[in-house]
């Protein structure tokens, strides 16, 4: 895949740049993607037989509104569907999922045995050619993977504590030195990244440092812009411009026994590095807290489109999900950036208290939650349960939520 997945990229952007030549002009404020076609009337994905440890592929109508509670509008076809993939993983030999990813159609998945497997979310069985195993550090297991919108750029971090990038136009992993932890979170540039180049991007550790990076087919750049201390790891990161000037940071960490889970909030610039300077004290921190233990705070965003900022924002926490929309402008203060928020409490299911999710995710109506045994996607309006469907008890082990903007699907 690598090198031709790399130059497929640039050939699709070109064929777009030419239909788009051709096209009558879009109205003022159209969008137009600038990854592959995402038309929702397109589906690259097979619809295979239950099996062990298959990717399951969860898929959200971008034309759906809150009206749709029911997940089916009449006859119309239900807004969300949840579906198998044809790559059966069961059916490598040492290969036990452990994380996975998914940017622009390409899929990561990281192993317990040390081996990334690399692939377009077309392939299945029977195209072998198209799938890559890259074995990174034998025996050792691979606990995240990162992929960027773009499909490109590749992050992932080993149960030793050893970080590694790979791009697309390779099979042979770089290795990350000047990290220093398990990198536990990444935010991605999604308005100016692509293929050739990250541009600065943040990594999150597990010793509560935050990294500026860069990357473009190596390790362009790696400096330590933020630190903080007794909150334990970084356990979502976002970022969004808003300027030229200005670039909004939000940051959570997980609360643990007496430790609440906080979310931070971070405006300035024009650079990471002078954002961060000026929230060196820790008078200066802004941030909110929710009681309880969460094993990861994990913060989602969604924007309707790959390059427009985001729309909305959650966490998930002890309580529920912490939700709410974003209002970014030039004239945002930290004071007024978040509005209609809320939490969306987990919905009972005949415990004395609710089970808390593996992972969440969200949408710009719904929140979709992830467990052990089952998948449940909420209204956010309500908290109605719009879908609710078990998985097939062969399918193994639930180990995580991966997002891919450009097709507006979950795996």
């Amino acid at each position: 895949m690598s090198s031709d997945l790399f130059a497929d990229w640039h050939e699709d952007r070109k064929e777009r740049e030419v239909a788009a030549s051709r096209a009558p002009a879009p109205a003022r404020g159209e969008y137009q993607s600038p990854y592959v076609n995402a038309s929702s009337n397109s589906n690259p994905y097979a619809t295979a037989s239950s099996d062990d440890d298959e990717p399951i592929r969860l898929a959200a109508s971008k034309a759906g509104g809150p009206r749709n509670v029911g997940g089916r509008i009449g006859n119309q076809k239900p807004m969300f569907e949840l579906r198998q993939h044809g790559l059966k993983v069961s059916r490598r030999k040492n290969f036990t999922p452990r994380c996975i990813s998914v940017g622009n159609g390409v899929m990561a998945m990281g192993s317990a045995e040390g081996t990334v497997l690399r692939c377009t979310v077309e392939s299945t069985d029977s195209t072998p050619q198209s799938i890559e195993e890259i074995i990174v550090e034998p025996k050792v297991a691979i606990v995240s993977v990162f992929l960027d919108p773009s499909g490109g750029h590749m992050l992932f971090s080993l149960e030793n504590g050893s970080n590694y990038y790979l791009h697309t136009s390779t099979n042979r992993p770089r290795k990350i030195t000047k990290a220093q932890g398990r990198i536990t979170c990444v935010a991605w540039d999604r308005q100016h990244g692509s293929p050739a180049n990250s541009e600065s991007i943040l990594i999150g550790t597990d010793a509560g440092a935050i990294y500026e990076a860069e990357f473009d087919g190596k390790e362009k750049k790696m400096n330590c812009v933020y630190a903080i201390t007794k909150q334990g790891a970084i356990a979502g990161l976002e970022f969004e411009h808003v300027d030229a000037t200005q670039i909004y940071v939000l940051m959570t960490t997980s609360g643990a026994i007496q430790r609440p889970t906080r979310m931070y909030q971070f405006l300035g610039g024009p650079t990471f590095q002078a954002l961060f300077a000026s929230y060196q004290s820790s008078d200066s921190l802004r941030f909110q807290e929710i009681q309880g233990d969460v094993t990861t705070a994990q913060l989602s965003t969604f924007s309707k489109h790959e390059r427009e900022r985001a729309k909305c924002f959650g966490v998930l926490t002890a309580q529920g999900v912490f939700n709410g929309e974003f209002a970014i402008s030039a004239k945002s203060s930290i004071d007024n950036i978040w509005t209609n928020c809320d939490i969306l409490s987990f919905p009972h299911q005949g415990e004395k208290s609710p089970v808390l999710p593996v992972a969440m995710a969200m949408t710009e109506y719904h929140v979709i939650l992830l467990y052990s045994k089952f998948v449940q996607v909420l209204c956010k309006l309500d908290g109605s349960i719009v879908l609710e469907e078990s998985f097939d008890p062969r399918v193994g082990t639930v180990t995580g939520l991966a997002y891919d903007p450009t097709f507006n699907t979950f795996w």
